[in-house]
């Protein structure tokens, strides 16, 4: 599992003892650690880099690991025997931003746009294996290589369903919101300095 932070492993615990999507946030830490206090003894290896995600299952000692489906995708280019499901994958949302003041804001703005280009995200979600959240993208998109990504409504039961209908998007804000038991801080780095000392031990 994850090893460099708490969020994902902490819905991914909360998702396998059965707390529902729309029940979620805000987190029960107490019930999340509990469970992952459960599931400790099986982790052979919490890891820090999608590399290291990859050689865990490809050299057998993980047979199961939380990666990304991108990272999945590139192991069965490569003719390896694996697979993964979409069923609660946990997907997140990335975000383009041009700071207030920016001294070449024109130019900022230009790039994103020409991100958002059909042809051109289309071939940036393809070569990254993950998608740019626009219709037009999707549309431009080769439907063998879209299919598989978390923004899709084509059915792959292969991989579980339709990723659009049956992934988990985690809440962003919620985790970078002040914490309440130390509103200098945000809930990911408190609950984040637990969750090391916690697989630490």
């Amino acid at each position: 599992m994850v090893g460099w932070t708490a969020m994902e492993n902490m819905e991914a615990a909360l998702l396998a003892d059965g707390v529902s999507r729309e029940d979620m946030y805000p987190i029960d830490f107490e019930r999340g650690f509990k469970k992952l206090a459960e599931i400790k003894p099986h982790i052979v290896n919490w890891w820090n880099s999608g590399t290291e995600s990859q050689r865990l299952l490809t050299s057998g000692e993980a047979t199961m690991v939380l990666m990304s489906n991108s990272r999945i995708e590139n192991l069965l280019d490569e003719g390896f025997n694996v697979s993964y499901t979409m069923q609660d994958a946990l997907t997140h949302t990335d975000y383009l931003a041009v700071p207030k003041g920016a001294p070449n804001r024109d130019a900022s703005m230009a790039s994103i746009a020409y991100r958002f280009e059909p042809e051109v995200g289309a071939g940036i979600g393809e070569a990254w294996r993950q998608p740019i959240p626009s219709l037009a993208v999707f549309e431009a998109a080769d439907p063998e290589k879209a299919k598989v990504w978390s923004t899709s409504r084509i059915n792959v039961p292969d991989r579980g369903g339709v990723p659009n209908d049956i992934v988990f998007r985690y809440d962003i804000y919620f985790w970078y919101q002040p914490s309440p038991d130390d509103p200098d801080r945000t809930i990911h780095d408190v609950i984040n300095d637990r969750f090391q000392e916690f697989i630490a031990q």
